[in-house]
């Protein structure tokens, strides 16, 4: 296997990058924050796709962690071969796994295959998962150690360990059968709350503590019958109280009902005689006769016209006295000259607004032409900084190729004439002519290669060559604006002369008021033309008013009413009264006749009336027992619903004696299915174990290689079991490598890694990338890094990331 080219488009810091692996070991040596780690991740997602997929926050996902931010194409390509053939794997991201576009070429054809599936490309090429390419191929600086995950080295590791150690499927199976047994121990027991044992025992427990209720639940059976069988013997003396108390408050009723009668009858005798006297006096208001409603409307009406009539008079005349006062004193312009005057003050107001929207506008535009003509010169002087530099380019490649199409003709002359001059020594006269042959085409070649240079150098000039920006519209524009500003300045002194001459004559003031005093003045002029017509409206609404007051007067003696100083309360009473009159005569006929029906009949004795109680005492009494009945009823149904209660109770604990038996069934059963797993899961590891021990010779050798290229301390003390977990001999104890310092730990890790590489890929090797994983060792050990890469790169392609020359 190897990697042949990288292409990114755009992911995380690398932009349009694009990198050819044609040396090995591949060794980059940059600056932190270049990208070395993006690039190792890029070559990991290319195969395996992206980390954290399903975290829920965004930001903890690596899919957003290396979106571009210029919003670019998102991926890129690689090209690698495996298996004899070269391909080129094209992906695109976008912001969730639906939204990725892959594509996979074969590089000979350049046509699409689907050899692999690309959603498992890398388990496919490799041979391992995710996880295992991690911890296995890709040796990250603070990810070195192969680490352990609860029991076992990772699953995928192990599998391809075994199945290249020809264990076939044994290891494979081990793992789909153990991870089996496991998820089906874990239901059952070992350890989870919701094991279907626990939830069983639970359930069973439950169960007893409930059947510990029965007794209890018997006795309150017992006590809630007798309580209820007296309950309903005192409910029976109740409803009988009840009934007396009825039949003593429907007496009692019947004579309060005699009684309210007699005392009815004599409040109507009452209240005709009240109504008889009100009428009296409505009749004694209007004096001759009794007016209808239409004549009291006509009447109103005239009243308030008169009203009317007596203001407006009044209005008049002292409007018309005013007037008077006013005019006598003050000497007031033409009113056309007035209303020249009001116009130039608003003209004079229009050139200021005018001005002032002028000169803003001339400022702004000015400021955005100083802007514009910056910018645009500065783009102006980089475009034919950029077009000079161009030109100096093509020209340069237009001669180097002129050049090199005149260097092949003058070689060719030189040949010929060469050639011309042995065949003349051989032939005679005929070499002389392939002489001038060969010295034409080289005069020929020297005369094309100034021609076509200059030709060339003519037309890139045209090319090259572009105007300056020209500003003279925008120029133009200013100046009109402003002459548009000198114009309206012109008019407003036109105006301005016109309305101080005005103010010097009448001797006002030219400031914020004099247009108020103008206005003023117009209305003094009008109150002058109105005199006249202010008189004979007086005269005529004096002359109404009179003929009204006569009319009005004429009706009050003619019904006899007596009128007071205001017509509109005498009018307003006869209204009333003449509405309290009808409604008075209709009340006393609807009284007479009740009278007439009024009938009372006494059907109680004497000693029946003086036996019976107040009906207030009755009330209270069958309110008291009605109350008490009431809440006795309320406890009997409650100490019933307790009773049903009780019983339901009763009847779910036979349920729950029944269930008990069959939990204790279903338990009995998962124990023993429990047990039969736990040791089968104990057989299966023994045998893998078995199986490891197969493969420990191979790993601890090349283990033992690997660690030699970079030092030779320790060798004979270190050690591997079946779980490929390494440890040393120390002071007569196995001591874990974590005994170590971390610059030894990393040399094991790293040595460990390899060995299992080696045991992992027998045949087809694949690439190693190193993200800087040495960062812990010493001078010492570092002066043999370059060694141990040297040897490892000599089977496996090796792409090295590291961000000082002291550790390449």
């Amino acid at each position: 296997m190897k990697i042949l080219n990288i292409d990114i488009d755009n992911y995380g810091t690398l932009e349009d990058f694009h990198i050819n692996f044609s040396e090995n070991p591949y060794i980059i040596i940059e600056e932190n924050g270049w990208g070395k780690s993006t690039l190792a991740s890029f070559i990991r997602v290319m195969f395996f796709g992206f980390e954290d997929e399903s975290k829920k926050k965004l930001e903890e996902r690596e899919r957003y962690r290396y979106k571009p931010w210029n919003n670019g194409t998102y991926g890129g390509s690689i090209s690698f071969e495996v298996g004899g053939k070269s391909y080129r794997l094209d992906r695109t991201f976008g912001s969730k796994v639906a939204d990725d576009e892959s594509k996979l070429v074969d590089i000979t054809t350049r046509k699409e295959v689907s050899d692999y599936d690309l959603n498992t490309l890398g388990e496919q090429i490799f041979g391992i998962n995710k996880d295992a390419y991690i911890r296995s191929l890709f040796i990250g600086q603070g990810n070195i150690e192969v680490r352990n995950d609860k029991d076992n080295i990772e699953d995928s590791i192990t599998a391809k360990i075994g199945n290249l150690t020809e264990a076939t499927d044994d290891v494979n199976n081990y793992e789909v059968v153990m991870n089996k047994l496991k998820t089906s121990s874990y239901a059952l027991k070992s350890g989870n709350k919701k094991g279907e044992i626990n939830l069983l025992n639970a359930t069973r427990a439950q169960y007893v503590a409930e059947l510990n209720r029965t007794d209890v639940v018997e006795a309150d059976i017992e006590q809630h019958e007798n309580t209820i069988e007296a309950m309903s013997a005192e409910l029976e003396n109740y409803k009988r109280r009840l009934l007396s108390l009825n039949k003593e408050y429907e007496l009692a009723g019947m004579l309060d009902a005699y009684r309210e009668k007699e005392n009815n009858l004599k409040q109507l005798c009452e209240e005709i005689d009240k109504t008889e006297a009100q009428l009296k006096k409505i009749k004694e208001f209007f004096g001759k006769r009794i007016p209808d409603k239409e004549e009291i409307n006509e009447i109103t009406e005239a009243v308030k016209k008169a009203h009317e009539l007596k203001s407006r008079t009044e209005q008049t005349a002292n409007q018309l006295h005013g007037v008077s006062q006013d005019l006598q004193t003050g000497d007031l312009p033409a009113r056309e000259v007035m209303d020249s005057l009001m116009t130039s003050i608003r003209k004079r107001e229009e050139c200021d607004d005018r001005i002032r929207e002028a000169q803003s506008q001339y400022s702004h535009s000015k400021d955005m032409l100083d802007m514009k003509k910056d910018m645009e010169l500065r783009e102006w002087r980089r475009d034919q900084q950029k077009a000079e530099d161009d030109y100096e380019q093509a020209l340069k490649a237009v001669q180097e190729s002129v050049k090199s199409s005149w260097r092949m003709s003058v070689i060719v002359g030189i040949i010929i004439a060469l050639i011309s001059l042995v065949a003349l020594l051989a032939v005679g006269p005929l070499g002389i002519l392939g002489v001038l042959i060969g010295l034409i085409v080289i005069i020929v070649a020297s005369l094309s290669r100034k021609s076509k240079e200059a030709k060339a150098k003519e037309q890139i000039t045209k090319v090259a060559i572009r105007p300056q920006p020209d500003f003279s519209e925008a120029d133009k524009d200013l100046e009109r604006i402003a002459e548009l500003i000198a114009t309206h300045k012109d008019k407003y002194a036109h105006y301005d002369e016109q309305i101080k001459s005005f103010c010097d004559k009448y001797q006002l003031a030219d400031d914020e008021l004099l247009e108020n005093n103008m206005l003023k003045l117009q209305s003094r002029l009008s109150e002058m033309s109105k005199n006249t017509e202010l008189m004979a409206d007086y005269e005529k609404q004096k002359a109404d008013y009179e003929k009204l007051e006569e009319q009005i007067r004429g009706w009050f003696f003619e019904t006899g009413i007596t009128a007071s100083k205001d017509w509109t309360d005498t009018i307003f009473d006869a209204r009333h009264n003449l509405d309290d009159l009808k409604e008075l005569t209709s009340k006393l006929e609807e009284l007479m006749d009740r009278k007439a029906d009024y009938n009372i009949e006494k059907n109680f004795t004497e000693e029946e009336i003086s036996s019976v109680r107040p009906i207030e005492d009755i009330k209270a009494d069958r309110e008291q027992t009605d109350n008490a009945t009431n809440q006795l009823r309320e406890v009997l149904d409650e100490r019933k619903d307790e009773l049903d209660a009780l019983f339901e109770q009763k009847k779910e604990l036979e349920e729950t004696r029944a269930n008990l038996l069959v939990i204790d069934d279903k338990l009995e059963e998962c124990e023993h299915k429990y047990d039969i797993i736990s040791k089968t899961m104990g057989y299966l590891e023994k045998a893998k174990e078995q199986l490891s021990a197969r493969y420990m010779d191979p790993i601890e050798d090349a283990f033992t290689k690997y660690y030699s290229y970079i030092t030779t301390q320790y060798l004979d003390k270190y050690e591997l079991d079946a779980d490929i977990n390494i440890s040393r001999q120390e002071m007569g104890h196995r001591r874990s490598k974590n005994s170590l310092s971390q610059g030894y730990k990393d040399l094991v890790d790293i040595s460990l890694r390899m060995a299992l590489i080696d045991v992992m890929y027998k045949d087809e090797k694949p690439w190693i990338v190193l993200d800087d994983p040495f960062v812990n060792l010493d001078t010492e050990k570092l002066a043999q890094v370059k060694d141990f890469i040297e040897e490892i790169s000599k089977e496996y392609q090796v792409i090295y990331f590291t961000c000082h020359e002291s550790r390449a």
